[in-house]
């Protein structure tokens, strides 16, 4: 399987009139991000962008939360407006490469050597519009591809540099960010409104069944019918039934008294041949479920390695333990 960095032109998808296919180290340079020792970082010194303000929701890193390290780094290191972003270290092999535009505050600000810098080096190509085409899932998939892992996932900058971009005129990469804004400011609202739709939705649905338990949502059904029984002959029924079935288990049957007047006048009015009854009428044996000691718990399973040479090593052992 060809890698990124052996693509030619032809293999890549084909283009508009007038856009072609570049690379990332023809339209920007790299610098990766400072090192320092953990007493460098606190409250004095420069701000610091590290990897978690990374991960925003926008194509804008979050600058809240930036910490402080007490250096004075090269003027190189110090961000400007319209630096590319990207993750060179990543535990999720998903985050390598995700990349972000800085803007600039009211105060410098470098970034952590976890951190690539890309600068671009022509006025042709938008930062914005590279921000977004780094973010679609054709790109992040050619970043994931040039990453490596080891314990984490790391990407350099020859690999970010052989990135290919399909660059249109700069016109049109306007036009192109224009439209995606729009778009995405659009499912930003249809998102609103079905989370809102959501909650009103679960409020719905209390009403569904508060009208329900109120006899409202069967009030034309009843009024259909001629021979409903009366609730309370159904609770004297359950009453008696509970009676019996404790006459031949010979268990105490627990008395249980009906709501009180007092009790019935703050609850809702019930329609005719309804009542209200305890929970304790029409269930019966209620009983909390049983705490488990932990001398009755059952015995954890040790969790063995798996790789032929530790099973051969268990298998060893379990001999010797055998023999002896």
């Amino acid at each position: 399987m060809k890698t990124i960095k052996s693509l030619t032109e032809a293999e890549l998808s084909r283009l508009p009139k007038g856009w072609y296919w570049t690379k990332l180290e023809n339209i920007a340079n790299f610098k990766n991000g400072i090192n320092f020792t953990k007493s460098q970082r606190g409250d004095i010194g420069i701000l610091t962008l590290d990897v978690f303000n990374m991960y925003s929701k926008n194509i804008f890193p979050k600058l809240e939360n930036l910490y402080r390290v007490n250096i004075t780094p090269k003027e190189e290191y110090i961000l400007k407006n319209g630096d590319i972003l990207f993750v060179r270290s990543s535990v999720k092999r998903e985050g390598v490469g995700w990349t972000t535009i800085f803007r600039e505050i009211g105060e410098q600000v470098t970034f952590c050597g976890f951190i690539i810098r890309g600068r671009l080096v022509t006025s042709d190509v938008f930062p914005k519009y590279l921000a977004y085409h780094l973010r679609a899932a054709s790109a992040r998939k050619n970043i994931i591809d040039s990453s490596s892992q080891v314990t984490i996932t790391n990407i350099n900058q020859n690999s970010l540099g052989a990135i290919p971009v399909p660059l249109p005129p700069l016109p049109e990469q306007r036009a192109i960010v224009s439209k995606i804004e729009l778009l995405f400011s659009e499912l930003d609202n249809g998102i609103a409104n079905l989370k809102l739709a959501q909650e009103q939705l679960k409020v719905y649905r209390q009403a569904v069944l508060k009208k329900a338990f109120e006899g409202e949502l069967t009030r034309k059904w009843r009024e259909q019918q001629t021979d409903l029984p009366d609730a309370g002959d159904l609770l004297e029924k359950i009453r008696k039934e509970k009676e019996e079935a404790a006459k031949v288990s010979g268990r105490r049957l627990s008395k249980v008294a009906p709501p009180t007047d007092t009790e019935l006048a703050e609850l809702p009015k019930l329609p005719a041949g309804w009542r209200w009854a305890g929970l304790g009428e029409i269930i019966d044996n209620i009983q909390a479920g049983k705490s488990i000691r932990c001398d009755e718990r059952p015995p954890k399973l040790r969790a063995y390695p798996k790789s032929p040479a530790a099973l051969n090593v268990i298998h060893a052992h379990a001999k010797c333990s055998i023999a002896r």
